[in-house]
């Protein structure tokens, strides 16, 4: 329904006159590249007009049914990791452990899934094979699973797959390789999930920057609604009237985040279920064809536009106040090395290249052709759709650290007794509830 009234409403704008139809040619040129796959611009139309399931059973199984917006009741999580390579299991491995021992995870993960979409067999390393024992031991709430060998293509979606059989609402998804979050911060990324249980929710998002139109689109609806909530807000995407979306990867967002990468998001499993529609068909061989295989916009633009909610995004650290001695901060302290490089808030464009590239197995050595390929996919995504999301209002909206007249959260990062869902010791409030927090606490 979104779709049809924003391509009814780009169908109204009136026509681009000689000069707009050149520069919106040159900018539809630019954000693609003619020998890369693409999506037609709202082709999710035509998608799910034209699907008919083939067999009774195919109906049923892809039943999917929108999560509710709260879980109040739940209580642990399944952890699921994609991994691929044999020779890069070190981090992974030493996060697992951690994740299996109820005295350091308090028994916050009930299970571990590792999905293996590698050719090369874990047998190859003393790593692998260790991996292999554990999956094998009945005392040890881990296992794998090897889509490869039950037919599916090598693809990123693979990870979301029904099929695995995940048996808590909450999945926290990872890399193998991280970055992976303190237990503080997960904790209260559960709790934050517990309360948006109909989002996905995040730790490193990206923004997407709008075009003129869009954007003044978006101004015009924030001030015709006065609407406070980005959550309330849908912004048209017309690609025949010049619309382009500019992928923000100077930064990870905590406010007006479009987007998350997959590791340490936490998604209900019903959202499985639309991720792996037969109908969605299109937009997953999209994924496979294309040269920066984008599973991540894809399931934040599938979530978001299933749910009708940007992404939420959770402080990806959490550290105890200042005045709390250090020794004091017993779970913080295996808050992983990988965690604190990748904390630094302001990371090159090198080093957000040399990540990505790593988990998309593709490198082509330039920087320029990456960011080009990846703002073309994000295009598509966005274009398939016709719309997108207003932005993630942050961990910080309502509190006075978020600073409204930017809409930013600051600090960036929380403290303990900054988050409204937990208490000042950072211990969980009783869901759904949430303190007012009325003036700062601590200085940044």
């Amino acid at each position: 329904a979104r779709s049809k009234r924003m391509e009814h409403h780009c169908s109204s704008l009136p026509p681009l006159d000689f000069e707009e139809k050149v520069s919106n040619d040159e900018i539809l040129n630019s954000t693609t590249i003619s020998t890369m796959a693409d999506l037609p611009p709202f082709g999710i139309i035509s998608a799910l007009k034209s699907y008919q399931p083939k067999t009774a059973s195919e109906v049923s199984d892809w039943d999917c049914q929108l999560p509710p917006r709260t879980e109040c009741g739940e209580t642990q999580m399944t952890a699921v990791f994609l991994g691929y390579r044999p020779d890069r299991l070190q981090k992974f491995s030493n996060q697992v452990r951690k994740m299996l021992d109820p005295e350091i995870w308090a028994g916050l993960i009930k299970e571990v899934i590792l999905v293996w979409n590698g050719n090369l067999s874990l047998k190859d390393t003393d790593k692998g094979r260790t991996i292999l024992r554990w999956a094998k031991d009945p005392e040890k709430p881990f296992r794998i699973v090897y889509p490869l060998q039950e037919g599916f293509s090598n693809d990123l979606m693979n990870r979301y797959h029904p099929r695995w059989g995940v048996s808590t609402k909450a999945i926290l998804f990872y890399d193998d390789d991280g970055p992976f979050y303190s237990i503080p911060a997960v904790t209260s990324a559960f709790e934050y999930w517990k309360r948006n249980a109909n989002s996905q929710i995040g730790a490193m998002a990206r923004l997407l920057d709008l075009g003129p139109r869009a954007q003044a689109e978006k101004k015009e609806l924030r001030q015709s609604s006065n609407v406070v909530s980005n959550d309330d807000l849908w912004v048209s995407n017309c690609r025949v009237h010049g619309d382009n979306v500019k992928y923000h990867f100077q930064h990870f967002a905590q406010t007006q985040a479009n987007m998350a990468l997959p590791s340490g998001s936490i998604l209900h499993r019903n959202f499985l279920c639309f991720l792996w529609h037969p109908a969605l068909e299109p937009i997953r061989q999209f994924v496979r064809a294309h040269p920066v295989h984008p599973d991540d916009v894809t399931v934040s633009t599938i979530v978001s536009h299933v749910s009708g909610r940007p992404p939420q995004v959770y402080s990806r650290r959490l550290n105890p106040p200042d005045t709390t001695p250090a020794n004091n901060a017993t779970n913080n302290k295996d808050s992983n090395e990988e965690e604190e490089e990748e904390g630094k808030e302001e990371e090159t464009m090198e080093e957000l290249d040399q990540q990505r590239r790593r988990r998309l197995l593709w490198d082509d050595g330039n920087t320029r052709i990456w960011a080009a390929k990846r703002e073309a996919a994000v295009n598509s995504l966005v274009g398939y759709f016709g719309s997108l999301n207003g932005g993630s209002d942050g961990w910080c909206f309502g509190t006075p650290y978020h600073d409204k007249e930017i809409d930013f959260c600051f600090p960036a990062q929380a403290r303990y007794g900054m988050l409204p869902w937990m208490a000042e010791d950072n211990t969980p409030l009783p869901c759904p509830q949430i303190r007012e927090i009325t003036e700062k606490q601590y200085i940044a």
